[in-house]
């Protein structure tokens, strides 16, 4: 057999341009294609995790959400709770500092204490000493009936029986707001 090529050049060049231009156009039409279900599949799987997110992830965000605030109140409550507590102590805090303050820059230098007792839940303020004379004596008894931490006074009678050598008991009651409106 025989093959006679008969066209001309160039009706062979357009053919095969051609033939080429139609696989460059089936090519891109499969290209295409496989560009749109790749977008489907990107899009489904898109819907799909979002959804997944929505069902399974987003829950569990919003438990330890939750949890940090359930944490957080708890942590709050107790705080408020020791702020409570100090401000009762706060409250509850009597300072017997200023009385004995006031006390010790009052009593005359001869007189010695042998026991000072405060007692909060009696109001109650002893005071135990020696005085080597009377004057001394009174002019401490004196300074406690005016002195606005002491409410009332107790002051025995056989305080005063001797003139010198006096150990002496003295009872009080004690004015605890004006101690704390002292500080």
């Amino acid at each position: 057999m025989l093959t006679l090529n008969i066209i001309p050049k160039n009706l062979k060049q357009e053919i095969r341009n051609y033939q080429i231009q139609k696989l460059i156009k089936s090519l891109l039409k499969i290209l295409f294609i496989f560009s749109v279900l790749i977008i489907l599949n990107t899009a489904t799987s898109h819907m799909y995790l979002n959804n997944y997110i929505k069902k399974e992830i987003d829950p569990l965000i919003e438990h330890e959400s939750n949890k940090k605030n359930i944490d957080a109140e708890n942590k709050l409550a107790e705080i408020s709770s020791k702020i409570d507590r100090l401000d009762k102590m706060q409250d509850d805090f009597i300072p017997w500092s200023n009385l004995l303050l006031s006390i010790a820059e009052n009593t005359p230098n001869e007189i010695s204490y042998s026991q000072i007792t405060m007692n909060k839940t009696d109001s109650s303020l002893l005071l135990k000493g020696f005085a080597p004379t009377r004057e001394g004596l009174i002019k401490l008894r004196d300074y406690l009936k005016n002195n606005n931490f002491i409410s009332e006074l107790n002051f025995p009678v056989s305080n005063m029986l001797k003139k010198e050598n006096i150990n002496f008991d003295i009872n009080t009651k004690i004015n605890i707001d004006a101690i704390k409106q002292d500080k």
